[in-house]
């Protein structure tokens, strides 16, 4: 199997994932400018004003390296998305995000890197153990990167533990967990 060219990338589930985290992150971020109503006494910037909020990010801001590093990673211009996200986790190397962000664009990087995103997700999950995405991410690399299944299925169950989404549970128990193990079958042959 060519490594990776199983999920497109516009339509993978790491992918599918990435863009849930954006849609929480957003709702988060409007739940923190609608407090500072509240504590500060004059209203957030909204886009009806004129002002985003990543537009109020200083350059070479933690937040404007971040945003810079998603809109690369969207575009799939993953060399600069890497740069973007490596210069963001030398201001503030605990952001569980971007390092399992940085881990897929590796992944994702022509070559792809996956050795070095197994690692950018083995940091996610040291900082945050319940991190769904980084566990999630580091089995696909394994099986379709790395073909290590059995590790692969090792960190998809860790996923089942962690009380994923629903989609994770179908897409782990109908297709991952037994195409790795299908894999070790034949290898078993």
């Amino acid at each position: 199997m060519a490594k990776g060219k199983q999920h497109h990338k516009g339509t993978s589930p790491m992918r599918k994932l990435r863009n849930s985290q954006g849609i929480i992150i957003f709702v988060a971020l409007g739940l923190v400018l609608g407090m500072s109503v509240l504590f500060v006494g004059r209203a957030p910037l909204t886009p009806s004003g004129g002002t985003s909020y990543t537009d109020t990010a200083s350059p070479g801001s933690v937040t404007d390296l971040v945003n810079r590093g998603n809109a690369a990673y969207d575009s799939e211009n993953f060399a600069d998305a890497i740069k973007y996200y490596e210069q963001a986790l030398e201001q503030n190397p605990n952001m569980v995000g971007v390092l399992a962000d940085l881990g897929t664009s590796y992944w994702y990087l022509e070559p792809p890197q996956p050795t070095k995103a197994v690692e950018l997700y083995n940091r996610a999950i040291a900082l945050e153990p319940t991190f769904i995405n980084a566990h999630y991410n580091k089995g696909l690399v394994l099986f379709y990167g790395l073909n290590k299944p059995q590790e692969a299925i090792e960190e998809w169950e860790k996923v089942l533990e962690l009380d994923p989404p629903q989609n994770y549970i179908d897409t782990i128990k109908n297709k991952l967990i037994p195409a790795a193990k299908e894999k070790l079958a034949s290898v078993g042959e």
